[in-house]
């Protein structure tokens, strides 16, 4: 069973044994001793829960709040609000060992090597390759799709009726890659129109298609349909030991913000993410 999506005193916040922590999605609060006293009520329900992190998403002119109570900034991401503020990624660990970069050297290396194909392009065109939005019915072959990549996934994205429901609400949508009329990639951009930004996740890939830059066209797809509705700004939370899903964002412009350790359970194990961002605006086209 997934990890629980709910409010808690007037905010969404995810939390479950799955990820072992409490992810408050977005803060809503304004009044410093408003987002005191509900870090306070989150702290005791994770101890109470066991849980071994808070993690949390805020306007960067909310962190003194959670500064003051033992957060540390680990990423942010430029213009989040409405392309006028910062988001930053705030994090609290509640046992020592979660805060543990075991992996700090792959890691960084992982981090070197995208860094060093940083430009902004699209892929070169493939006609063998067609893409388009899905659509609530199309729950079942993305479901089949995902759970064929991943073991595990931090929201419920290998159950056919979790995705179609989010269709339907209209606030994620999906884009998949087809080759000869077959299903092979999936991508999605979780939307917020309020702050005009999205979170482009959920990429997967099936094995025997790899090579041909699924990933990319279908973020730059993603880019094009909210770009042309006035989306200002656009991130991703990407596993971090993961060269091939940092590339893809190196090599579509997107910076490095920073490194959520040991934050997210997907692919059976707890990994550390890495965060990307970018402005929107025209893309250069490859020159290969």
């Amino acid at each position: 069973m997934s990890d629980l999506i709910e409010q808690y005193r007037g905010q969404w916040i995810q939390h479950g044994p799955d990820n072992d922590r409490i992810y408050l999605m977005d803060l809503k609060l304004d009044r410093t001793e408003e987002v005191s006293t509900l870090l306070d009520g989150l702290t005791a329900l994770a101890r109470d829960r066991g849980y071994g992190k808070i993690f949390a998403r805020a306007p960067g002119s909310r962190s003194k709040a959670f500064l003051g109570k033992g957060y540390r900034r680990e990423g942010v991401v430029r213009g989040l609000y409405g392309g006028r503020e910062d988001g930053v990624f705030l994090s609290l660990y509640l046992d020592p060992r979660r805060s543990r970069d075991e992996h700090r050297i792959r890691r960084l290396k992982v981090l070197s090597e995208a860094n060093r194909l940083r430009v902004r392009e699209t892929p070169a065109p493939d006609p063998g390759v067609q893409i388009r939005r899905m659509h609530p019915g199309d729950g079942p072959a993305m479901a089949d799709l995902y759970r064929r990549v991943f073991d595990s996934y931090p929201f419920p994205i290998l159950d056919s009726g979790y995705l179609a429901r989010t269709m339907e609400e209209e606030v994620t949508r999906y884009f998949g890659a087809f080759v000869d009329g077959e299903l092979v990639a999936l991508s999605s951009a979780e939307t917020d129109r309020v702050n005009r930004c999205a979170e482009m996740t959920d990429f997967a890939t099936l094995p025997d298609v790899r090579g041909r830059s699924l990933a990319r066209r279908l973020l730059h797809r993603m880019e094009e349909d909210l770009a042309g509705e006035g989306f200002l700004t656009f991130y991703t939370i990407a596993r971090a030991l993961s060269p091939g899903i940092n590339r893809v964002f190196a090599r579509s412009g997107y910076r490095y913000g920073g490194t959520l350790i040991n934050n997210t359970q997907i692919g059976g194990g707890i990994e550390s993410m890495n965060v990307w961002s970018r402005a929107s605006g025209p893309v250069r086209p490859s020159v290969k």
